[in-house]
């Protein structure tokens, strides 16, 4: 039998059975087959044949790994070579053979091997049915040969699995293959064969089983094995298997493997479980194409197919939810399940709520679920039912009786639960406390309150009390502001959590307790030592620093103070967590942590609504226990540690919300959050990578809220935050892009910006990512939030838009929608206000349309449409007001405004039917104010008083229902509470108050005005008359009695006023502020002096004859009495009586004006100690008006504090339009955020940080500040400067001035002490016209309009000129015309502002200051000059001290500096050396302050002047340096550092002559010797200078010459000028605004991109503004547009005077300012004076020809100083 005999008659079959039986035998006998496999004949040369060595082989691996003797075995290789060349005549032992090496390749792991005989295998089944007849090869053969090729199909698949490397097609290929060994057992009828690739066909297919796509590819498969299945199923039932193994002995062949080896997934444990999983996914298979029908064939198969078992359950759920989807039947599906558990058949019913269609369908299976929980066990399980049932029908808009009575029954069950106490529990029980911090905290279940109420504090279990915190929080939102049991239902939640704080913290403390008694902190140190030791640092200091109220860790907060200063001890949080502690914040009292957060935020914003956000902090705190020690998640903490901290801001605990804020640290979003989020959105992108374009389309289209978008607002609630399946703790990867964006939202109210941007970019890449419409729409809502706060509302349009076409739900609308039209209003631009109500209207008719489909959410929606329409109401108002203050003769706008008003009147009574009621006082107050803006306009002596009675009448009800408010508030906490806590209703009543307070005092106002002119007798017969015909008019009689009462309703409120603003200074500033005023008005009306008499000049000197005139005419009469008859003397008593009582009432006047005073000081302090500069400007100006003439150095100075308050006001808007580009520089950035901070958060530490850091780096800060040493400002000035203050009060009816001339020094020696006089001042206050001054600076305006097109029209005729040869004279005369059509449109000017001032002027008297200045000049100092003029005559001019003479400074107004105020005659009297202006006296001391540094800076000069001398010589330089004597009130200038910028456009080359590069070429070789070799600088016909020219020339200068056409600010970069630092430079000349034809070509480009405010900040006015900002010294500029000529002039006169006279700005600039004669006469007496001929010859060269100008020409005074006059080149 060795096979080499071919005729053998032996099978293979039978060799194969005698060499296994002989392989056996030798490995029972222990003995090795040898190499060659020897079974041949000893005499044989031949070796054994390959089919014998090849079995031989096969049964040596079979026997190998029994633990009996293993044979040394051939390769595989070796016997896969012999079985592949040898020619087999039996193909089933072929088959049988390569099944055998297949599999003991894949047990040694050759995947080649086992993918070379799989194939084989399965090729030559292929062959073997095209070539073979199955019914005569026979039936058992062919049984067996199918096994095999099953197992061999699945041994590869096998091999395929465990070879994938994560390559998904392989996973399929293995799929395929696990499908076709089913097939073929199958067809040979073995069901365990079917089964096990079965199995392994799942468990190949389950990870792709997610994507629709990828489940697609399986549903052929799954049906194939499905069907066989079925075969071998029914095959067993019928054939009885009698197949031969191929060993009668154990082997480790392919038939004894075993069927149960390898880890199947879940689904594939049993068979029946795998069967019905199979059939599931052929179910979802369907269902992805929508092809009902065939799922339900699938299902019914399977209910055929599958035994009565519990496996066939999924079937019936699947069958019912079909069913229940398409709205059929399905009660039978349900009732085949009948018969399971309560707990299942309830789940059961809850699933077909979210699959059936029709509301009915819902409720139904709501009711069945609830229905089918009847156990005591499933009590827990009932009340969640209930609630989410309550949330179903409210939802679906049905009534809210209906929806809040499942709750009501929730909140049944969850009372009459009774809980078993065991032993341990009962010690902790007792120690629990029964009280709660609201009185009367008791449940009962509704409104109607039939059922019988229980007090909160019979309830001690945590889960109970949160399933009833969850209830209550369900009725609060669903009842809405509008319902009476709103706000009870929110208490009831807020008792629930503080009862969860009593029992837990009670039953922890004893725990706490416990442990320190056995041990000495054994696991509190454990816990401990896990955290980082700076951690442990950090939070021992943080509970050492916040926590020292405490007296014990498990002590309750007592008050609102103490929760926002608490934070859980770590003992508690680790009792907490312990599992004997039942009362613990742990998951079994919190099986739901993010459940109970997300309804704890909803109890916050319903606290919110009803004004207790203090009551919000326990909610916060026990939510931040929540998170840190049931999720364990740091980043949710951290997000309610921030939240606690805005809680505590808006309470103005500053020092608590810092404390959270520390906690919650700077790092908002981890590394780790970032990478779990990436990680997890890469794998679900793979997930849908295969999705349809059709499907993502859909999506959108589905997901979007268009004009009928309205469907879809709030049918889903927000789902919050997901928990970790992976590890149960923490939160999903996908829920922290939801966290991120609650952080920055957040962030942003805190004022953080810049890391709320990083979470919020971060937040929006994530959401793009996972297709989150509604989170994407709210990350770009609050991003253009963001840039709306930075100013940048283009950004923040654009960002709307796109999250308005994401859509959103009603909250997200409204919110944006007020964003939107935030951005369009501050944006600009023409019809803004027309869009902003465009788009207002539009979101109002959305929103009444979904108020109509959800008449449920009618107080919600209610709100919001009444918000927008009083949105829309306000905008239209406010823009016919501004229209009106143009234009007053309109009557048009007055229309519009009542119409606005009677909407507005709509608006409160809609708000008031929603439950708004604070919303409605604060209509009622616009509406107020609007009446009282009437009042002021109105002429009509009654219209007036009755405007005033409504607006009195408003305001008192809007004060009274935020009064109702505010005391229904307080009722509802103990005093002790909250007694030093500021909450926003508080501050808000305060405010309200105040207004109400303005509206009185313009009454009060009102009524002493009319007092005043009846007593004076100044009314006319008619309205004499007319006040007889009202006198008995209701509105008359209301007004007499507002008279009567208005002073104590005064005072009663401002009384108030005081308890309500703790915590806010700027509110307690202004109530002082109007306490004062209130007395000052009450001492102006009981006093018989009329006010205006304390006004006039020398009015306390006219006093004492008035008093010897009343004490003579006291004596006359008593010296009568004795003479004249009875008749006489009752007169002369009656004429006593009635001078007592005016005494009388001026002693009240004065014990009111003291009064006043008093309490206006405190005003001012209050005001100086926290920057409240608006107030501060008005209470200054009350305390002017206070002292009068009584003390005119008192008056100036609180005038001139409340004109340097006024400016930088002024300057600040000013300077906040300049850097309206947040993002261009850290000044823009910082100055907006304290600008909003200072509105929203005025107490935040995060205010004086910013504010610090802008001290720190901003001269232009440091310009607007007001310190408290204001009032020594006076002191430090120089004495040659005389300081005349021109202010406006607010309604420009009164014109304040003051003359203040500085102390004089005397030299001269008394006892050896130098003295010094007193500052002399003198005050005036005169009634103006205000119409009169408006119609002055309209025909300033006009006039440099005028000359600016003059201007043009005089270059373009200049350039026709040169074109053509012959020209006609007309226009030239024409020119002329207009010319002097101007000189008189200028002088009309100067006549009508002399008028205007002549009450003013009038009282001043400069000669006297020049006199007092000579005088102040000691007979010895006068010999010492002598004696110095004696030596130093042949010096010359540089050598000669400057005589500074008397330097008037104007202060006047904004609206001042636009006139020609340099053109008054009485500047133009002798002994005036200067005129300059500036903007406030505090801005004019900053300007000096630098002189400080005086000292070093001549030091500097004197040594610096010798190395230059050497450094020129050796150059060959000849330069004469300015060795002037500097005069003590002089501040020296380095002229070598002068920096020059001159055209830089080269656009004034045509004029040849007087161009600007021509002119500056002369000077500069005129003087090059003397001063200008070190000058440095760019002229334009040589090269345009760049930004960084422009910069360095600024920065590194001391004074600064720009010389060029049109405005200066056109040529530099707004937002890098207003940000830099440029205090060295001291000077700047502007001769600018010249226009040719180029340059007008040039600007007309760039306004085209400009906004009007941003041209604005161009004029002349703002330039010197924004340069006085930075550190400038003193400004030289033009008003009004010029031309080269007289530029060219000025630039002459401006270098002679100041480098070759050696003269100051003031002066120099006053010469400008005369005529040429006397420029001419002023030249030739300082050469004679510097010649040492004074006065020869003077007048006979000083004759005025007749070519000069008028000396009143406009051209003198278009050049004015801004800034310093003493400021002298050196």
């Amino acid at each position: 039998m060795t096979g080499t005999i071919p005729n053998e008659k032996v099978s293979i079959a039978a060799q194969q059975q005698i060499i296994a039986t002989w392989v056996k035998a030798k490995q029972l006998n222990q003995q090795q087959i040898r190499h060659q496999l020897g079974t041949w004949e000893e005499n044989n040369d031949e070796g054994q044949n390959p089919l014998a060595r090849i079995l031989v082989g096969l049964e040596m691996y079979s026997c190998n790994g029994l633990g009996l003797m293993d044979f040394t075995v051939p390769s595989l290789s070796q016997l896969l070579d012999l079985t592949l060349e040898y020619s087999w005549s039996d193909s089933l032992m072929e088959l049988q053979t390569l099944t055998r090496l297949t599999y003991f390749a894949y047990v040694s792991q050759d995947y080649e091997r086992v993918m070379t005989c799989s194939k084989r295998v399965l090729e030559s089944d292929g062959n073997f049915v095209l070539n073979r007849n199955i019914k005569k090869y026979g039936m058992l053969r062919n049984t067996v040969r199918q096994e095999m090729l099953s197992i061999t199909a699945c041994i590869q698949g096998k091999s395929i699995m465990e070879n994938l490397s994560g390559r998904k097609h392989l996973r399929v290929a293995a799929s395929k293959t696990f499908v076709l060994s089913a097939r073929h057992a199958g067809e040979a009828g073995n069901y365990s064969l079917v089964m096990f690739a079965a199995r392994h066909f799942w468990n190949a297919c389950l990870p792709l089983l997610a994507s629709p796509h990828d489940r697609e590819q399986f549903k052929e498969p799954t049906k194939i094995i499905l069907k066989n299945i079925i075969k071998a199923e029914s095959k067993n039932k019928q054939e009885k298997k009698d197949t031969c193994l191929l060993h009668q002995w154990t082997t480790k062949d392919f038939q004894n493997i075993g069927l149960s080896v390898g880890c199947f997934l879940p689904g594939a444990e049993e068979d029946l479980m795998l069967r019905t999983s199979l059939y599931g996914l052929l179910f979802h298979i369907c269902a992805d194409k929508a092809d009902w029908e065939t799922a339900l064939k699938v299902l019914d198969e399977a209910i055929q197919v599958l035994p009565q078992t519990r496996h066939k359950l999924l079937i019936f759920k699947l069958m019912a939810t079909v069913r229940a989807g398409s709205g059929c039947n399905f009660m039978m599906a349900i009732q085949k399940v009948s018969h399971e558990s309560e707990d299942y058949l309830s789940q059961m019913w809850r699933h077909l709520v979210t699959v059936s269609k029709s509301i009915v369908g819902q409720l139904s299976c709501f009711q069945n679920a609830i229905i089918a929980l009847q156990k005591q066990e499933d009590e827990w399980q009932r009340v969640d039912y209930l609630m989410e049932f309550a949330e179903c029908l409210y939802c679906n808009q049905f009534p809210l009786n209906d929806a809040i009575k499942p709750l009501e029954w929730a909140v049944d069950l969850l009372l009459c639960m009774k809980f078993p106490m065991q032993s341990s529990q009962e010690e902790e029980s007792n120690a629990i406390p029964k009280f709660l911090p609201i009185e009367n905290a008791k449940v009962d279940n509704g409104a109607n309150g039939t059922m019988p109420q229980m007090n909160l504090e019979d309830l001690s279990n945590i889960k109970q009390l949160e399933a009833l915190f969850r209830a209550q929080t369900l009725m609060a939102l669903f009842s809405g502001r509008g319902s009476s049991f709103h706000q009870q239902h929110c208490l009831m939640a807020y008792a629930c959590i503080i009862r969860i704080w009593q029992v837990s913290l009670s039953a922890s403390g004893i725990i706490t307790k416990a442990f320190s008694k056995t041990s000495q902190c054994t696991s509190p140190q454990k816990v401990q030592s896990k955290t980082p030791k700076k951690d442990k640092d950090k939070k021992k200091e943080k509970q050492v620093e916040v926590s020292k109220w405490k007296e014990s860790v498990d002590t309750l907060p007592a008050n609102v103070e103490e929760w926002a200063q608490y934070d859980c001890p770590n003992e508690i949080r680790y009792t907490f967590k312990q599992k004997t502690n039942s009362y613990g914040i742990h998951w079994d009292n919190f099986p739901k942590p993010t459940c109970t957060l997300y309804f704890m935020d909803l109890l916050s914003k319903e606290l919110q609504k009803i004004f207790c956000p203090h009551s919000i902090l326990p909610v916060f705190q026990l939510a931040e226990v929540i998170a840190s020690e049931v999720l364990e998640c740091r980043s949710l903490s951290d997000l309610y540690h921030l939240r606690i901290a805005l809680i505590c801001s808006d309470l103005k605990l500053s020092q608590a919300s810092v404390y959270h804020e520390k906690a919650a640290g700077e790092v908002y979003i981890s590394e780790l959050e970032q990478a779990m989020c990436r990680q997890e959105i890469a794998l679900k992108k793979e997930k849908n990578i295969h999705m349809k374009t059709e499907e993502k389309k859909l999506l959108f289209e589905n997901a979007q809220l268009n004009g009928s978008r309205n469907e879809n607002i709030l049918t889903s609630s927000e789902k919050g935050f997901e928990v970790n399946a992976v590890t149960g703790k923490g939160l999903s990867a996908l829920s922290f892009p939801h966290l991120w964006v609650e952080k920055a939202e957040v962030l942003i109210q805190l004022g953080l910006y810049q890391p709320a941007r990083l979470l919020l970019s971060e937040a929006h890449a994530a959401t793009q990512e996972l297709r989150a419409l509604s989170d994407m729409s709210r990350c770009l809502y609050l991003l253009a939030v963001l840039a709306n706060l930075e100013r940048n509302h283009r950004q923040a349009k654009a960002l709307l838009e796109k999250a308005q076409l994401l859509g959103g739900d009603e909250q997200f609308w409204y919110n944006s929608t007020l964003s939107l039209t935030e951005a369009i209003l501050e944006e600009g631009g023409e019809g803004k206000q027309s869009t902003a109500c465009e788009i207002l209207e539009h979101t109002i008719s959305v929103l009444r349309s979904t108020l109509l489909k959800r008449p449920g959410r009618q107080s919600e929606l209610g709100f919001m449409i009444a918000s927008l329409e009083a949105r829309k109401t306000l905008i239209q108002i406010h823009f016919a007001q501004d229209h009106m203050t143009i234009d007053a003769n309109s009557a048009q706008f007055p229309h519009i405004i009542q119409e606005s008003y009677n909407k507005l009147v709509q608006v409160e009574k809609d708000f008031l039917h929603h439950g708004h009621i604070n919303y409605s006082a604060e209509i009622l107050l616009e509406c107020a104010n609007i009446c009282r803006l009437t009042a002021k306009q109105e002429k009509n002596k009654r219209n007036k008083h009755s405007h005033y009675l409504d607006a009195y009448s408003l305001a008192q009800r809007a004060v009274s229902k935020t009064e109702e408010v505010f005391h229904n508030i307080c009722s509802l906490f103990p005093f002790n509470e909250s007694k030093n806590v500021s909450i926003p209703l508080m501050r808000q009543l305060a405010l309200r108050k105040i207004n109400l307070v303005e509206i009185l005092l313009d009454i009060f106002h009102l009524v002493i005005t009319e007092k005043m002119f009846k007593n004076m007798g100044e009314a006319s017969f008619h309205e004499f008359m007319e006040e007889i015909r009202i006198e008995d008019d209701a509105i008359e009689q209301d007004w007499k009695y507002m008279k009567r009462t208005m002073t104590h309703i005064t005072l009663a409120q401002l009384a108030n006023i005081q308890n309500l603003c703790k915590g806010s200074p700027n509110i307690k500033s202004k109530c002082l502020f109007l306490t004062g005023k209130t007395l000052h008005l009450l001492a102006i009306n009981v006093d018989p002096v009329h006010s205006e008499i304390y006004w006039k000049p020398n009015v306390m000197e006219d006093a004492i004859p008035d008093i010897r005139k009343s004490s003579l005419t006291s004596a006359e009469c008593s010296e009568q009495d004795v003479t004249e008859s009875s008749l006489s003397t009752n007169e002369c008593h009656k004429d006593r009586k009635k001078l007592q009582e005016l005494k009388t009432q001026q002693r009240m006047a004065q014990k009111y004006l003291s009064q006043s005073s008093e309490a206006l000081l405190q005003s001012v302090s209050i005001a100086f100690s926290h920057n409240v500069t608006d107030v501060l400007a008005l209470a200054s100006l009350e305390m002017a008006e206070c002292f009068r003439q009584f003390d005119p150095i008192s008056t100036s100075q609180f005038l001139a504090l409340h004109q340097s308050c006024s400016a930088s006001i002024m300057m600040k808007n000013i300077l906040l339009t300049a850097t309206s580009n947040t993002s261009s520089s850290q000044l823009a950035a910082l100055l907006h955020l304290q600008n909003q901070l200072k509105q929203n958060r005025n107490t935040s530490d995060l205010l004086n940080c910013v504010e610090q850091q802008l001290t720190a780096n901003s001269v232009a800060w440091r310009n607007l500040c007001i310190p408290v040493e204001h009032f020594n400002i006076l002191d430090e000035l120089p004495s040659s400067f005389c300081i005349l203050i021109l202010q406006h009060s607010e309604d420009r009816s009164q014109l304040y001035s003051s003359l203040i001339e500085m102390p004089k020094v005397n030299t001269s020696r008394q006892k050896g002490k130098l003295t010094q006089q007193m500052v002399q001042a003198k005050v005036s206050r005169f009634p103006v016209n205000p119409d009169v001054f408006h119609i002055l600076l309209e025909k300033m305006h006009l006039y440099k309009q005028q000359k600016m097109k003059n201007h043009l029209k005089k270059t373009v005729f200049h350039n026709l000129k040169e074109c053509v040869s012959k020209t006609d004279v007309t226009p030239t005369e024409k020119t002329g015309d207009s010319e002097l059509e101007l000189v008189s449109h200028f002088s009309e000017i100067i006549e009508i502002m002399e008028d205007y001032l002549k009450p003013t002027l009038s009282q001043l008297d400069f000669s006297a200051v020049r006199e007092s200045q000579c005088v102040s000049v000691s007979a010895a100092e006068t010999g010492k000059n002598k004696v110095k003029d004696k030596d130093t005559n042949q010096a010359g001019m540089q050598d000669t001290p400057v005589d500074l003479g008397l330097s008037v400074v104007l202060l006047g107004d904004t609206l001042f500096m636009d006139l020609p105020l340099e053109a008054l005659s009485i500047f133009k009297e002798e002994g005036i050396s200067s005129v300059s202006r500036d903007f406030s006296l505090q801005l004019l001391y900053n300007r000096l302050h630098w002189a400080k540094s005086e000292t070093a800076f001549k030091s500097n000069v004197e040594t610096s002047k010798g190395k230059t001398t050497k450094a020129n010589k050796k150059k060959n330089v000849q330069m004469a340096p300015l060795n002037r004597d500097l005069s003590s009130n002089c501040l020296p200038v380095d002229t070598r550092n002068l920096k020059y910028i001159v055209d830089p456009y080269n656009e004034g080359r045509e004029a040849e002559a007087s161009s600007p590069s021509r002119k500056i070429q002369k000077i500069l070789e005129k003087c090059y010797d003397l001063f200008t070799v070190q000058w440095e600088g760019v002229i334009g016909n040589m090269c345009a200078p760049s930004q960084a020219e422009w910069e360095q020339l600024l920065t590194n200068c001391s004074a600064f010459l720009f010389y060029g056409m049109e405005r200066f600010m056109s040529h530099v970069s707004l937002n890098w000028l207003v940000a830099m630092n440029i205090t060295k430079c001291r000077l700047v000349i502007l001769l600018d605004l010249v226009r040719s034809q180029k340059s007008y070509q040039r600007i007309a480009n760039c306004d085209f991109h400009k906004s009007c405010q941003r041209i604005a900040l161009e004029r002349p006015t703002e330039t010197a503004i924004l340069l006085s900002l930075t550190g400038v010294g003193s400004v030289i500029a033009t008003q009004w547009y010029t031309n080269l000529e007289e530029n060219a002039e000025r630039l002459e006169t401006l270098f002679e005077n100041l480098l070759s006279f050696g003269k100051t700005t003031g002066q120099t600039v006053h010469v400008l300012q005369k005529s040429r004669s006397h420029r001419k006469r002023d030249s030739i007496k300082m050469e004679a004076d510097s010649h040492g001929s004074p006065g020869e010859k003077v007048e006979e060269q000083t004759v005025c020809t007749s070519s000069d100008p008028p000396a009143s020409h406009p051209s003198f005074f278009n050049c004015v100083l801004y800034g310093l006059p003493n400021i002298i080149l050196m």
